[in-house]
């Protein structure tokens, strides 16, 4: 989900969690805007999930392609980036 949305944008974007969360700049939660990405694991070791924050505590994300993008709360998160790799 972060891929396409992020394409639709012209950012281009790495396929795994993990390493969009190495790419991009990091964030605290309290600094978080909508379009921000959320990452999510056990700890930033582990980060093996990412949504779009949308503002008020809420990401979308979708768990696997061809299930529906859902709305949940941000509240497993552990850290947010915004993307910074600009295809032109």
């Amino acid at each position: 989900l972060t891929m396409y949305c992020y394409a639709k944008l012209g950012i281009q974007l790495t396929h795994y969690a993990r390493t969009q969360y190495d790419e991009g700049k990091h964030v605290k939660k309290s600094a978080l805007m909508p379009g921000d990405l959320v990452f999510f694991g056990p700890n930033v070791e582990g980060i093996h999930h990412v949504g779009i924050y949308i503002g008020d505590g809420q990401m979308i994300d979708s768990n696997t392609t061809g299930v529906l993008v859902r709305q949940v709360a941000t509240s497993t998160f552990v850290g947010g980036g915004l993307p910074v790799t600009i295809v032109s």
